[in-house]
């Protein structure tokens, strides 16, 4: 019984360490496509207001 328990302990754990580190890689991702998109609205509004 504790074995098993030790062993479903361990299961949630891996499994959150995988969880915490899929939410990281998203976090970056849009981190990058904020900073992408930013730079498009510069780009716009410079346009914009050379018209």
């Amino acid at each position: 019984m504790v074995s098993s328990n030790i062993a479903g302990v361990k299961d949630a754990a891996q499994s959150a360490g995988v969880s915490s580190r899929d939410l990281l890689a998203g976090a970056q991702s849009l981190q990058s496509k904020s900073g992408e998109l930013q730079q498009q609205i510069d780009a716009f509004l410079i346009n914009v207001r050379a018209m």
